[in-house]
């Protein structure tokens, strides 16, 4: 399982490192939700649902958590390995931290 700098405003890989991550997990989980999803439409409406529909249900089911809405508190170190889950090891630190390069 890995994880991947997201630098594309569709959720897609990027080469920069920008604060946000998309990862096999969270690609895995939406994924078999989305077919859950996908066959009570067909089998409701007869037919597969509107992007919209996919967005506003997410928006709706989100609502109730406290999300960040952009990495605002984000600092960017060395470059570290993508696939591990410490933020120092993806190359980012949280305001405050230091590393062997410098502040």
């Amino acid at each position: 399982m890995g994880w991947w700098s997201i630098d594309h405003e569709d959720g897609g890989i990027g080469t920069k490192v920008t604060g946000m991550f998309g990862g096999d997990i969270p690609a895995d989980v939406l994924g078999r939700a989305f077919d859950r999803i996908i066959e009570s439409y067909e089998h409701e409406f007869g037919r597969k649902p509107y992007e919209k529909e996919l967005i506003a249900a997410a928006n709706f089911a989100l609502g109730g958590y406290d999300l960040c809405v952009k990495p605002e508190n984000v600092v960017y170190a060395s470059t570290g390995a993508i696939g591990l889950t410490q933020p120092q090891q993806h190359g980012l630190l949280t305001k405050g931290e230091k590393t062997n390069d410098g502040p």
